[in-house]
């Protein structure tokens, strides 16, 4: 059936993404690499534009043909609480790896942050399913929470490919000049080889210099627990912000779909509330390690400048 067959397509197309990804993470860090890195990021993108596109039929499907996921009511509460969890996982490691600069993770936790607002859809008709609810009450509500996950995904792959395509042209630009200068300097110097060395090569060579050269272990400690000190807080406040709103969501989720009645606005508002506190859980990250960076620095700087002497 035309079901099944947009529910194959999904996981094959998501398969497909994970297995490229993961083909991709035994590269170096050279620029030739990173450039590689981008490509399959793009390729990712596009990929998830294919995935929207199944979504999209088994949203149809939802909503006019009334399809849905039927589980036993045990199953549904494993389901509710696997799902709050992968949400809240996906959005904290989309924060955590940030930092790491890396495409290939970005799209890594861009991909499970997709599966996990498919897993809540599918949570959400199960649900409604399971417990009930008029006809109408329940194309409403599996008609705005799908066509929001559509938007969603489809954002995060116009996003990926824009990206992708932005810092290829920038690197491109960078290699043609590079290799500008490199001939500039063959000419001027009696046609004399000079490797211009990258930043990402030359900070290779350094870490690989640091590893036989003696060090101040005392320092180099302290120095690395102040650090760690910085990126410990705020994502545990991040994380407790974070858990905190997935399970308000999912309280009001059970509110305006299990309990309903007079539970149906107060479970509104614990949603949106718990939905302001997951989107509130990146910036607050932001902030506080940003705070925490000024209080730390005038003595981080002066341990590095005695190590570096």
């Amino acid at each position: 059936s035309f079901w099944w067959g947009a529910v194959a397509v999904y996981y094959i197309v998501l398969s497909m993404i994970r297995f490229l990804l993961l083909c991709q993470m035994r590269s170096m860090r050279s620029q030739q690499d990173i450039m590689s890195e981008y490509r399959r990021y793009r390729l990712c993108g596009a990929m998830l534009v294919l995935l929207n596109l199944s979504l999209t039929g088994l949203v149809v499907q939802m909503v006019r043909d009334h399809r849905a996921y039927v589980y036993p009511e045990s199953m549904v509460i494993a389901s509710a609480a696997y799902t709050f969890y992968t949400v809240a996982a996906s959005i904290l490691d989309m924060v955590k790896y940030r930092a790491y600069k890396s495409p290939i993770l970005s799209a890594a936790k861009i991909i499970r942050f997709a599966a996990a607002l498919v897993s809540l859809l599918s949570l959400e008709t199960a649900m409604l399913a399971q417990y009930g609810g008029g006809e109408g009450f329940r194309r409403s509500m599996t008609g705005l929470t799908g066509g929001g996950v559509c938007v969603m995904v489809l954002a995060m792959s116009v996003y990926m490919i824009l990206k992708a395509n932005r810092e290829l042209k920038k690197y491109t630009q960078e290699a043609c000049v590079g290799k500008q200068q490199e001939r500039q300097n063959m000419e001027n110097k009696n046609e004399a080889f000079h490797y211009i060395y990258s930043a990402r090569e030359q900070e290779e060579v350094r870490r690989i210099r640091q590893k036989y050269t003696p060090k101040e272990r005392d320092r180099l400690e302290q120095l690395r627990r102040l650090d760690q000190r910085v990126s410990r807080k705020s994502a545990a406040v991040s994380l407790t912000v974070g858990i905190l709103g997935t399970l308000l969501l999912g309280l009001g989720m059970c509110a305006t779909m299990v309990w309903m009645g007079p539970w149906f606005i107060p479970g509104i508002v614990i949603g949106l509330v718990g939905i302001a506190l997951v989107a509130l859980a990146y910036p607050l990250h932001t902030r506080i390690a940003k705070q925490e960076r000024e209080k730390v620095a005038p003595e981080i700087l002066r341990l590095a400048d005695e190590l570096m002497k």
